[in-house]
């Protein structure tokens, strides 16, 4: 999985393992950065944008007031 595939991604579509996933990716590359002092260029910046955008899918920001969305089942994931 690359960052590429998932700035294609729509998040509010796609399965909830495919943000989870997509989560724990997002983290463990921020923290790298993190840890080699990198946190100023523009893939920090990327990947930081990217991460909040799975946040706020998982937690429901931006849906109607009901909350229901049309996410695929996890069978059907697509990472």
């Amino acid at each position: 999985m690359t960052i590429k595939d998932l700035e294609n991604l729509d998040f509010y579509k796609c399965s909830q393992k495919d943000i989870v996933k997509a989560d724990n990716v997002l983290r463990k590359c921020l923290k790298k950065l993190i840890n080699s002092y990198q946190f100023n260029t523009e893939k920090y910046k990327r990947i930081k944008f990217l991460h909040i955008s799975v946040v706020k899918a998982r937690l429901g920001y931006g849906l109607d007031y009901n909350g229901i969305v049309d996410r695929l089942p996890n069978s059907k994931s697509v990472l």
